[in-house]
């Protein structure tokens, strides 16, 4: 599981960025626009499940990994399924996605 700390810590920078982003009231994308970010996570999501050795799967703390991932993803959804759409006029700040995408490139990136 050591190997796998660096996906542990981008997780935590993700639900950094959301709780800035949530405390500081910045304008967030809309869920249209994160949607193809959150496809990519959810698909490298997967990927990464799916190649996994049978015996890495039965790790307790590969587990949770797995399910923190899972977890974020729903809450990612949440995060941006309430942004404002009315403030369509400000230029968003992107603090959220460039580490979902981060961590989709490390979900990748570990098992090729």
């Amino acid at each position: 599981m050591i190997g796998f700390t660096d996906i542990s810590q981008a997780v935590g920078q993700v639900r950094y960025g959301m709780r800035y982003a949530q405390a500081r009231e910045t304008p967030r994308a809309t869920l249209m626009v994160a949607n193809a970010h959150l496809c990519r996570l959810d698909m490298n999501t997967r990927t990464f499940k799916f190649r996994l050795h049978s015996e890495q799967r039965r790790d307790p703390e590969m587990q949770r990994l797995l399910r923190d991932l899972h977890r974020l993803y729903e809450d990612l959804l949440h995060f941006y399924g309430h942004s404002h759409d009315s403030l369509p006029a400000q230029p968003e700040i992107r603090i959220v996605l460039p580490a979902v995408d981060t961590l989709s490139s490390l979900l990748i990136g570990k098992l090729s």
